[in-house]
């Protein structure tokens, strides 16, 4: 079994991060709740599985033997509650791409129950998150007396 899952990689995100983890070498497990999943998996050469989390017993059985769960699904409020405690239940590390201050607040509210599950919870792990707040930091030492501040960003392949 792989040692890595993405949850949500059926969309635009969960594909790239499919395609460049095959790039590197790593054989993760696809998974989702739409069937579309299966295409991204098969086109890749890798295992899927389509699930819902609203059962917490099949969450946690999917995430038999995986050491690293990579939330790519959106609204992250509901995802992330329902994988964060199925990583707590299971010994999985968690990473999300949420890059909203209440998602990203609502994640440290497991810190202590993840500690005692010697698990590590990482959200805001998005390309938006790291380099806008890197950005602004730099900014503001550069121009202390700024009250105001614009960061615009240009991709290759459009947003999600």
């Amino acid at each position: 079994m792989s040692e890595v899952m993405i949850y949500g990689a059926a969309g635009y995100t969960g594909r790239l991060c499919a395609e460049e983890f095959v790039r590197v070498g790593l054989q993760p497990i696809l998974c989702g709740r739409q069937e579309a999943v299966r295409a991204v998996a098969e086109r890749l050469g890798l295992k899927s599985a389509v699930f819902d989390l609203n059962d917490p017993g099949e969450t946690e059985r999917r995430l038999k033997g995986v050491r690293l769960l990579l939330n790519l699904s959106g609204q992250f409020l509901t995802t992330q509650k329902l994988l964060i405690e199925a990583c707590l239940a299971t010994g999985a590390h968690y990473v999300d791409l949420a890059g909203e201050v209440e998602d990203t607040s609502h994640a440290f509210t497991f810190d202590n129950q993840a500690r005692r599950a010697n698990i590590m919870i990482m959200p805001g792990a998005g390309f938006n998150v790291a380099p806008s707040d890197i950005v602004a930091g730099l900014a503001k030492k550069k121009l202390p007396d700024a009250n105001e501040l614009v960061i615009a960003l240009a991709t290759d392949g459009g947003v999600s």
